[in-house]
């Protein structure tokens, strides 16, 4: 399992500009992921580092704010990718999204159980 407290992430709906066929991160997509990448990178010292491979459950509490709750995860999750923490973000099996007492946000990711079906 791992937690990582990261700044408030963007909102889905400001991540990315488009200019004719390109999606273009914006400049405050572009400032989040920086600032998150350092953060998980300081928060994962001494920590394994073999990333989730399969199944997991994520846990996302959000500085409570305007907004929809459920656009504040997919910046989270891709930054997780990024830093090799998950190895793709569509294994998550469960995701619990929070309004919460935090500044900014954080986020617990742990694998799950995988069980082969019995014929």
């Amino acid at each position: 399992m791992s937690t990582f407290r990261l700044p408030r992430p963007p909102s889905v709906n400001n991540l990315f500009l488009t200019k004719g066929r390109l999606r273009i991160p914006t400049p405050a997509y572009k400032a989040w992921r920086a600032e998150a990448y350092k953060m998980i990178m300081v928060q994962r010292v001494g920590q394994v580092r073999t990333p989730i491979a399969g199944p997991y459950r994520a846990e996302l509490v959000v500085q409570r704010s305007r907004g929809d709750l459920d656009n504040f995860y997919k910046a989270v999750s891709d930054a997780l990718v990024h830093m090799g923490v998950i190895v793709d973000d569509s294994f998550a099996d469960e995701i619990h999204l929070y309004w919460g007492d935090v500044e900014g946000c954080m986020v617990t990711v742990e694998p799950m159980e995988t069980t082969i079906p019995t014929q």
